[in-house]
């Protein structure tokens, strides 16, 4: 909708149905204040006072009030008055301005129950005074005679005419359709063609014409055409074309059932029979009346039937009912425990192996020996028993090594224990590590990947766009585009854009492919449709360019539209 403005100061003026902005009105403000700032630069005091006399009703009402004026030069070089002031005594009294033209100005007000205007022009002023009569005056009512205020009986009268005071329509001619009054000559005209209610008309004679009389009517009544009798049948016939007697047809239908009729059940033939032979219509059976009934159900359970010895299908179990479900259960974690002290469960260790190292040197935990006997072997013949002694060269079975250590041994002053831990700090760089790193659960979203005004509107030769601050793949769930209404100068450029009125649209990551683009339609309205627009924009994954079309203006299958009125405002990620 185009804008309009005013025609002196080019005030922006909303239509009765829109919303006035805040930067409108801030606008129209300044341009209130940097004309009024213009006038009061330009004018000028005066060099003198100039006195009149102001009369009324012939006599003079003050012989001393003198007028204080200012001068302004106007377009055309002239000086004329732009303000004037009366001066009644110690009071004063302003006569506002009225009108002005290029030579003259008009000066308007009230003074002494009299309308006082004053003409000012360059070499002078006139002044003309309009007496007024007093706010509780009355008025003589009218009569026939003299002209007056119209009484409440007359009021009445009026009331009681057609409606807006409309002349009665007489029509001049008769209508069957018409619902005026018609004129009077017309109806006379047409009466004195028309015979007396009274008159009378002799009877019609075989030389004459004239009324038919009841006998020859009579006699008409009992012919036909061509002055034949009507033939009349005394018998029902199914080819006869002739009338029929009363009589014949009357005990004809006294023979006919009503349309309406009914029957008992003994009118009609075996249907008692027929009926003794079915059931009633909410009829029951027996169990015995089923064949094979009773056999099933007895292999059927009763529907409120318990089984002893086994567990409901919804049954549960207590802890201790789970043969050492307790144990087991007291050597696991709370499913919300933490780890004070120990590295996270991705953490590594600097200086440490990891789960799939290797020990050259060392055999592997399944290893075997090739040069040794089974646990199964025997060396009876060559070998001595098991309780053979070798006191004087072998050492006793409890015997220690004092350069070893023993099973138990602690190794506290070197190395760690096999189910040690360690806190952040003794890992190099770990909290560094992770303080770069975003929390397992964290979000994508609520960031401004763009900000600004933009029509979004391609050229053949400029294709228009806006890059955005980050990618759209890299958002939580999508983006979201911002529009709004805006302001045109009378160059048909951006001049405002508008804070109410926003409608936003959301775009999911999924559905912006990578590498390449989606393309959008975007249909945008005002308040109540009064104002309608459409922009078409390609959907990178990091930038959005925009269409030829969506600075058209038209009306297309009856919607009027103008694609300029709306820009794109920002571009969050979510």
């Amino acid at each position: 909708m185009a804008k309009k403005y005013s025609e002196n100061l080019r005030l922006t003026i909303e239509d009765n149905d829109e919303f006035v902005g805040i930067e409108t009105t801030a606008n129209n403000f300044r341009k209130i204040d940097t004309a009024v700032g213009d006038i009061r630069a330009k004018l000028k005091s005066a060099s003198g006072t100039a006195h009149i006399a102001i009369s009324q009703n012939g006599s003079t009402v003050s012989a001393d009030k003198s007028f204080s004026f200012i001068k302004a030069e106007l377009a055309n070089g002239n000086e004329v008055f732009v303000d004037l002031t009366v001066a009644e005594k110690e009071d004063g009294v302003i006569l506002p301005l009225s009108k002005q033209t290029e030579t003259e100005v008009w000066f308007s007000g009230f003074l002494s129950k009299t309308l006082w205007k004053v003409k000012a022009t360059a070499s002078g002023f006139e002044v003309f005074s309009f007496d007024y009569a007093e706010k509780n005056h009355t008025h003589e009512l009218a009569t026939s005679s003299k002209a007056g205020f119209l009484s409440a009986e007359d009021k009445k009268k009026l009331d009681g005419m057609i409606a807006d005071g409309e002349k009665i329509t007489v029509d001049s001619e008769l209508s069957a359709g018409s619902t005026n009054p018609v004129q009077n000559k017309v109806i006379t005209a047409a009466l004195n063609s028309k015979a007396a209610g009274d008159h009378t008309h002799e009877l019609a004679t075989s030389s004459k014409a004239g009324l038919l009389s009841a006998e020859d009517k009579k006699k008409l009544d009992g012919m036909i055409a061509d002055g034949e009798k009507i033939t009349v049948d005394d018998d029902l016939s199914q080819t006869s074309a002739n009338p029929v007697q009363n009589k014949v047809v009357t005990a004809a239908l006294g023979t006919k059932a009503n349309e309406s009729h009914g029957h008992s059940i003994s009118d009609i033939t075996n249907l008692q029979n027929s009926l003794n032979g079915k059931a009633n219509n909410s009829h029951g059976h027996s169990i015995s009346d089923i064949t094979n009934l009773q056999n099933t159900l007895d292999g059927k359970a009763s529907a409120s039937h318990t089984h002893s010895g086994y567990s409901a299908s919804g049954h549960g179990h207590s802890i201790s009912d789970i043969t050492n479900l307790q144990n087991t259960l007291d050597g696991k974690a709370s499913a919300s425990h933490t780890h004070s002290g120990y590295a996270a469960s991705v953490h590594t260790h600097s200086g440490y192996a990891t789960s799939d190292h290797t020990h050259s040197g060392y055999a592997a935990k399944s290893h075997s020996h090739t040069e040794y006997a089974s646990s199964s072997h025997n060396h009876d013949s060559s070998y001595a028993a098991k309780s053979h002694n070798h006191d004087s060269s072998y050492a006793a079975k409890s015997h220690t090594h004092s350069n070893y250590a023993a099973s138990g041994h602690n190794h506290d002053s070197s190395y760690a224990a096999k189910s040690h831990s360690h806190s952040i700090a003794d890992i190099t760089n770990l909290q560094t590590t992770l303080n770069n790193k975003a929390d397992s659960g964290h979000m994508h979203g609520n960031t401004e990947l763009w900000n600004g005004n933009h029509f979004l509107t391609s050229t053949a030769s400029s294709t228009a766009q806006i890059s955005l601050n980050g990618n759209i793949s890299d958002q939580n769930i999508g983006v979201v585009l911002v529009f709004s209404p805006c302001t045109l100068d009378d160059s048909g450029n951006f001049e405002n854009s508008t804070d109410y009125f926003y409608q936003t649209f959301f775009i999911p990551k999924a559905f912006i492919p990578s590498g390449s683009y989606k393309i959008m339609s975007f249909a945008l309205h005002y308040e109540k449709y009064n104002l309608n627009g459409n922009k078409i924009l390609k959907i990178y994954n990091n930038r959005i360019e925009g269409y030829i079309t969506n600075s058209d203006a038209g009306t297309s299958n009856g919607i009027t539209y103008n694609n300029k009125r709306f820009i794109l405002r920002k571009v969050y990620g979510v």
